[in-house]
């Protein structure tokens, strides 16, 4: 626990030390309650958009996953910050035209004109406003200094422009109402104000020197403020120049990303089409070689059929063979067992014929050789 406890307190040091410029340039210089909870509200918001952009990652694809993801974020931030500064711009040039068409107008009577001083705590200096007004007209007062940090924004040289003509605007109206303690004529009320009491004069004239001993120090207090400003404007562009470049290494960053990201998947397409235009030429082969095999088959098909005729027309003939021969053999056997008949036929009847001849010498031997037996001896001799 007390590791990640330090790691943490390690992150905010880290992260307090690369945005050192978010604080220092206000640091110095004293702030009203306004300026201060504004100021407050810029740096959340600026350390907030900074957190998002410089949060890191360990792969190119990584940071584009996170990019896309904390994308809809930053853009609802630039937009609050796009909105806080319009509001801020608008109030700036809504004062700006009040302050046009609504300059201060003086009077000598000590009971129409009055010098008020405001308090701001900002490090405890004071802040002179000063609330003119004559008999015929009250007017609101007029606060430069709340107008100066009201402004703060995109527009700050155009701001202190404006407070260098109403300095110039607030010189030329004293020079033109008192001029070596003679009142001059009143462009409103268009008489002369006469002053015949020379106590009133002397107050008059007393009070007139307060009043512009107060001017000489507002004046010297705006050139004070408009010195900061400038200093707080080079400042601001030194951190938009910095932000920028920050940025632009960025942009840079997730442009690089995406080519990335871009050639691979182009890598990856540029693959499967290539992959796909081999599948197709091996289909296309292999429909071509099944149809020279298919070719190939019925041509041995046609070949087996002929064989098969050839066989069928040559085993036709063996059976025709084969039955004349057997006709053949059998008429032959039937020829042998007729020769045979005749010959034991033949046999039989030359039997007969030896028995019968036989019989027919023993028949005539015994009538030859029946009357001497010597005759019947040489008889059976020869």
């Amino acid at each position: 626990m007390a590791i990640v406890d330090d790691d943490e307190d390690m992150m905010r040091k880290d992260s307090s030390h690369k945005w050192w410029w978010i604080d220092s340039s206000h640091s110095a210089s004293p702030r009203s309650p306004w300026l201060h909870s504004t100021l407050s509200e810029l740096n959340r918001k600026t350390k907030a958009m900074m957190k998002l952009i410089e949060t890191e990652a360990d792969s190119f694809a990584q940071r584009a996953e996170m990019y896309y993801k904390k994308r809809p974020e930053l853009i609802n931030m630039v937009q609050d910050s796009y909105k806080a500064q319009r509001s801020l711009l608008e109030q700036f040039d809504q004062l700006q035209s009040e302050n046009r068409t609504r300059l201060p107008r003086l009077s000598l009577s000590p009971t129409s004109s009055s010098v008020s001083d405001h308090y701001y705590d900002r490090g405890g200096k004071r802040s002179t406003t000063m609330s003119l007004s004559s008999d015929d007209d009250h007017r609101e007062p007029f606060d430069c200094k709340s107008t100066i940090s009201s402004g703060m924004g995109d527009q700050d040289q155009d701001q202190i422009q404006t407070y260098d003509c109403c300095k110039q605007s607030t010189s030329s109206s004293h020079s033109e109402l008192f001029h070596d303690g003679v009142v001059v004529e009143d462009s409103d009320s268009g008489a002369e104000s006469e002053v015949d009491d020379p106590v009133v004069e002397d107050e008059a004239i007393s009070a007139n020197t307060g009043f512009a001993a107060q001017v000489e120090n507002v004046e010297r207090e705006y050139d004070e403020v408009v010195k900061k400003l400038k200093e707080e404007v080079e400042q601001v562009k030194e951190e938009n120049r910095l932000l920028k470049g920050q940025l632009w290494q960025k942009d840079e960053e997730k442009r690089e990303v995406i080519r990335q990201l871009s050639s691979a998947n182009a890598k990856r397409e540029y693959d499967e089409v290539e992959k796909k235009l081999n599948l197709k030429s091996e289909v296309e082969e292999l429909k071509e070689e099944n149809r020279l095999q298919k070719e190939q088959l019925s041509q041995k098909d046609e070949e087996k059929r002929e064989v098969i005729r050839q066989l069928s027309s040559a085993m036709e003939i063996l059976r025709l063979e084969n039955a004349e021969a057997r006709k053949l053999k059998k008429k032959k056997k039937q020829q042998q067992n007729n020769m045979a008949e005749e010959r034991s036929s033949e046999k039989r009847s030359h039997h007969r014929v030896s028995f019968e001849l036989e019989k027919l010498k023993d028949s005539i031997f015994t009538k030859l050789f029946q009357g001497s037996p010597i005759s019947k001896g040489r008889v059976t001799v020869l």
